[in-house]
């Protein structure tokens, strides 16, 4: 397959983000889903995006295969084992899934959890990623309907709640109503939280352009195939944030201009 992404849009080393840089820009996520786009995108020496994120629970090998296939991606990784009831492949009991995170701790900066995880599994994410130096997503996936402003509003104190360093919600936006009210959802934020809220469905793609200019700190991008309804290519929304964001095309300008 053709390797993804091209020079234009490459990361090249990009220098890593603090979440104190989240007040400043942006940052886009390039969904990594099969282990052909892994391949391709490690050959190609380049990714379309700032941070990739590798969901485990789609790509069907043993760690011991991935992690050095992995090595050679230059930016840095978000590890995500998505639950099966929340749209992803993983079946396995918490225990099993912090095991995988953790041989994944020399590698990877990001992992995503689920909010819906108990607390004491959230104790044990928070344990492991302070003595990892890593971050931890704290994530919700409503595939039916977007929340309601009440419904976010508890999301986010059950985000502070588990001392998740991000929360993450991604929701259905069939509707301009959808996209309004996930950037009513933003404003709650304090400071204090980095928020991270995309659409998806038929306002999806739009949602993920428009939702960074307003405070969300990540934004999600398909390499390759998708798996979200609604999910655009990364290449797609750095082009649009490198136009319409002025933080976050100083940042690339920065990295792309000393980062060599």
């Amino acid at each position: 397959m053709r390797a993804p992404g091209g020079d234009a849009l490459s990361a090249m080393n990009f220098p890593d983000f603090s979440l104190a840089s989240f007040r400043k820009h942006p940052v886009v996520v390039g969904v990594v889903s099969s282990l052909e786009v892994l391949e391709a995108l490690v050959a190609s020496g380049s990714a379309p995006c700032d941070l990739v994120e590798l969901r485990l629970d789609l790509i069907d090998r043993d760690d011991e295969i991935l992690i050095p296939l992995a090595a050679g991606v230059k930016q840095p990784l978000l590890i995500t084992l998505r639950d099966r009831l929340e749209g992803g492949s993983w079946r396995g009991v918490e225990q099993a899934r912090l095991a995988r995170y953790q041989r994944w701790a020399t590698k990877a900066r990001w992992f995503d959890i689920e909010l819906r995880a108990d607390h004491e599994a959230w104790l044990e994410y928070r344990a492991f990623a302070d003595a990892s130096n890593v971050h931890l997503i704290g994530s919700c996936h409503d595939f039916e309907q977007c929340p309601t402003l009440d419904e976010i509003r508890g999301l986010i104190a059950r985000s502070r709640a588990v001392k998740a360093d991000v929360f993450k919600l991604a929701a259905l936006t069939t509707t301009d109503a959808g996209v309004e009210a996930l950037e009513r959802g933003l404003r709650l934020n304090h400071g204090d939280l980095p928020l991270c809220m995309i659409g998806m469905g038929a306002r999806g793609p739009m949602s993920r352009v428009h939702l960074p200019l307003h405070g969300s700190c990540l934004t999600y991008g398909a390499i390759g195939e998708t798996n979200a309804p609604g999910q655009p290519q990364a290449e797609d929304l750095v082009r649009a944030l490198l136009e319409l964001h002025a933080g976050y095309a100083a940042w690339r300008r920065f990295a792309v201009n000393h980062i060599r």
